[in-house]
């Protein structure tokens, strides 16, 4: 009987092909099911065996007649066996259900005649058999991986059951029950968690990790069918009016795709452009808009800030001293700061405004251009953080300056004439106006909402009359240096703009500008504005283009006098630049020569600072004392404090530069960005240090409103509506009525960690306050333990942070 049984368990166990033939090998994903029904089919087939006749030695269809005696227990002769037929099938259960492995109870069978050898024989059978199955189930996991499908036909029972009942009690666990019984609880929420909580939490995840507003709505909705009378916006209409986003925050303006004429305001087309293709009677095809942001509105949701007013009080408040710390030392701030000037009462207040074109993607033909104003009288770090949106336009084409800029001079004339209402103090209605200083923008966008030639054609230069000289064979306008030329004022382009419209007007197209000025400039109807010490010189853009032009010079002119781009000499500069250990105010590492072509403006300002001792043994002698006039005026005219004498200093370090420039490296070297260094000091004179009006912190938000667009369908809408989620998020730090709980968690989720103390002495508590960022453990310096131990205090280790919040205020 054992040449019968065991061959028919390992068949069933391993082999996987009944004797009805209905069933097809599975992969291993399902095989305990298999298994389970390989089970049902051997505790039938146990079941109907006859164990009475096998266990006294006679087996079905045979007769006890001596041909083969059955001993049970009975010696070394016989077959021992020691088990009972309903342990023998529980033994056959499943066991690691990972593994998917038989547990296989010991039955010891032995036997010394020739039918024990040839059931042995059957044994490795089976196991050669097992070994073949697990090789074949992990060549069809592997293949379940790619994601083929596997088909397996069900196994019927002879009374045509598709499933055993037995073997389904073994799967009636509920799903996921033991994993998921210890979260089987109702939640409590904290009392002082308010729908506000959820609302800018949600907020906060979307901006984090960047979710559609479709995925924002879907995380409202479900907190609303969980709770009643959440309040939580579950349309687009209701997010956008819980973020204020109205036609009294925005306008629509419509122009003219092809041409880029404005046609009307909102929906409504009214007006015929000239090319004809938009107008009121026409198709709405080639109609697009741009937006204007109301600045009224969002300059009084600043004034809401709590302490917004000590902030806006900083110019009178900060520390002051002979030389050059801020816009404020600048001589036309001060002017307009005397008597019966704008800026002399306290609560009128400046603006610096920018815009610059960026691309969406390398791979996308549209880019975005922002309009930003940022309000001079806040602190630094406040300007940078508190950045206005005045308008956005997204397009294939770059906006025609004077129609993007219409609406917002209109906006800032109101301001200048009619201002704002509102309280510093409860009880205390003043009213402040405002006045646009600075234009702080790039070469390749100031010429243009100038109204003026290009700078590498001829009058070019938006700061004086230099005609530039046209070499053969090099494309554009060079600037030999010259200093014979003068500069230009706002009343000399008025002047000019004034004949050039004449003279079109007149027809006179072949005289299509006037000393490089082709008509007058929409930046001309502000009020309060200078259009000649108004524009400044972006020194971003400059010295960047100035330090990026000139090393690879160094890198490329092979076979010139100061060519050093051999690989030995890079590898020595990649060492000592890559060996420089540098202050936190550096936020940008140094990188190696090779992705020198990638280097970011910041990086190429950096390597002002630290490029000569790079240089120094490789580049000739001459050329490395020429590049550090340049190296020292920017660190002079960068700093936080500059002497009077120093800017007159500097400016003759920039003018031996250009001069030797054209004398070492010929004039076809001399481009705009080197003559534009004539003028920077003036710059500096007027508003300040370079790094007052340059254009980063307009570049950090232009790479944030690239980030926000996601589509190209409704481009210009992304751009508002997460602007104004930014706003929201920002101003939640000022919120008392929104829990320490969320505003932690905003910080955290937003990477913007921060720490909570209080300062106490004498057990009076004082300004409580917030250290921002990641805090350095360091010893004082003997100067800064000197004060510390005269404020009373002993001096040990300290924290230093970057930032602080005091009282609300950063």
């Amino acid at each position: 009987m054992i040449d019968f049984l065991l061959p028919l368990i390992f068949s069933i166990l391993t082999q996987g092909v009944m004797d009805d033939g209905n069933f097809q090998r599975q992969g291993r994903g399902s095989s305990k099911s298999a298994i389970q029904r390989r089970q049902s089919k051997f505790r039938r087939a146990f079941v109907e065996f006859d164990h009475e006749n096998f266990l006294a030695g006679a087996w079905p269809g045979r007769h006890n007649d001596g041909v083969r005696e059955r001993h049970v227990n009975d010696g070394p002769e016989g077959i021992n066996v020691d088990y009972d037929s309903e342990e023998l099938i529980d033994n056959f259960q499943i066991g690691d259900e990972d593994e998917n492995e038989i547990v296989d109870n010991s039955l010891e069978i032995s036997s010394n005649d020739s039918e024990s050898k040839q059931e042995d024989r059957s044994l490795q059978s089976g196991d050669s058999a097992t070994e073949e199955s697990e090789e074949e189930e992990d060549e069809q996991e592997r293949a379940n991986r790619r994601g083929d499908d596997w088909e397996c036909a069900s196994i019927e029972d002879e009374d045509g059951d598709t499933e055993d009942d037995e073997n389904e009690a073994h799967n009636n666990t509920p799903f996921m029950q033991s994993s998921l019984n210890h979260l089987d609880k109702r939640l409590n929420v904290q009392d002082h968690i308010t729908v506000k909580d959820y609302f800018l939490a949600g907020l906060a995840m979307s901006m984090a990790h960047k979710w559609t507003y479709e995925a924002t709505l879907v995380y409202y909705k479900w907190i609303a069918r969980t709770t009643h009378h959440s309040g939580l916006p579950t349309t687009k209409k209701g997010l956008w009016k819980a973020l204020q986003r109205n036609d009294e925050t925005v306008t629509r303006q419509l122009y003219c795709r092809e041409c880029r004429i404005p046609v009307g305001v909102g929906k409504i087309v009214d007006k015929e452009c000239e090319c004809k293709l938009c107008g009121p009677n026409e198709s709405h095809k080639h109609v697009a808009f741009f937006f204007s942001v109301s600045m009224k509105h969002q300059i009084e949701e600043l004034f809401c800030v709590p302490n917004v007013v000590q902030s806006l009080k900083y110019r009178f408040n900060r520390p002051h001293s002979n030389c050059m710390r801020d816009i404020y030392d600048g001589t036309e701030y001060k002017k307009l700061c005397e008597l019966g000037k704008f800026l002399h009462n306290e609560w009128n207040f400046s603006f610096t405004f920018n815009t610059d074109g960026a691309s969406i993607s390398e791979s996308s033909s549209l880019s975005a251009w922002p309009l930003f104003v940022q309000i001079n009288e806040l602190p630094p770090h406040l300007r940078k953080k508190h950045i206005l949106l005045a308008g956005i336009w997204v397009d294939k084409q770059k906006p025609l300056p004077n129609a993007y800029m219409l609406p917002f001079t209109q906006q800032i004339n109101k301001l200048y004439v009619d201002g704002i209402t509102w309280q510093p103090s409860v009880g205390y209605n003043i009213i402040s106006k405002f006045i646009p200083l600075i234009f702080c923008a790039d070469s390749g966008a100031r010429y243009e909402y100038l109204r003026m030639t290009q700078f590498n054609g001829k009058w070019g230069c938006t700061f004086c009359y230099h005609k530039g000289t046209f070499i053969a064979g090099i494309k554009g306008s060079k600037y030999p240096a010259d200093d014979t030329y003068s500069l230009r004022t706002d009343a000399s382009i008025r002047a000019d703009a004034v004949e050039a419209l004449e003279n079109y007007q007149q027809g006179k197209r072949d005289v299509n500008n006037i000393r490089g000025v082709k008509g007058p400039s929409a930046l001309g109807l502000l009020k309060g504005f200078d259009l000649g010490k108004g524009s400044v010189v972006d020194t971003m853009h400059n010295i960047a283009g100035v330090v990026k032009h000139h090393l690879l010079m160094f890198l490329k002119d092979v076979g010139e006098e100061w060519y050093i781009g051999e690989p030995q000499s890079r590898r020595k500069i990649d060492k000592v630049m890559l060996s420089i250990k540098f202050p936190s105010r550096i936020s940008r590492r140094t990188r190696e020569l090779k992705y020198v072509n990638s280097y970011k403006c910041s990086e190429w300002r950096n390597f002002a600072y630290y490029g000569l001792i790079c240089l120094e043994k490789i580049l000739p002698d001459k050329y490395l004392k020429h590049l550090a006039l340049l190296f020292e005026a920017v660190y002079i005219l960068n700093g936080d404090c500059i002497i009077l004498d120093d800017i007159d200093y500097a400016e003759n370090l920039l003018k031996r530069y250009v001069i030797n420039f054209d004398f070492y490296f010929e004039t076809k070297k001399m481009t705009y960005n080197i003559h534009l260094l004539t003028h920077v000091c003036q710059t500096v004179r007027n508003w300040g240090p370079m790094w007052v009006h340059n254009a980063y912190p307009f570049e950090s938000m232009n790479r944030k409103i690239i980030q926000a667009i996601t589509s190209s369908n409704g481009a210009v809408l992304q751009v508002y509506t997460r602007f104004l989620m930014n706003k929201f998020i920002q101003n939640c730090a000022y919120d008392k009525t929104i829990s320490h709980d969320t505003r932690n968690y905003i910080s955290e989720l937003l990477n913007v960690v921060h720490y909570d103390y209080s300062i106490e002495r004498n057990d009076i508590r004082s300004h409580r306050f917030v250290c921002l960022g990641k805090g350095n453990c360091r010893q004082p310096s003997e100067s800064e333990r000197d004060i510390i131990c005269q404020a009373g205090y002993v001096p040990e280790n300290f924290t230093v942070y970057k930032h602080a919040r005091i009282d609300g205020i950063d």
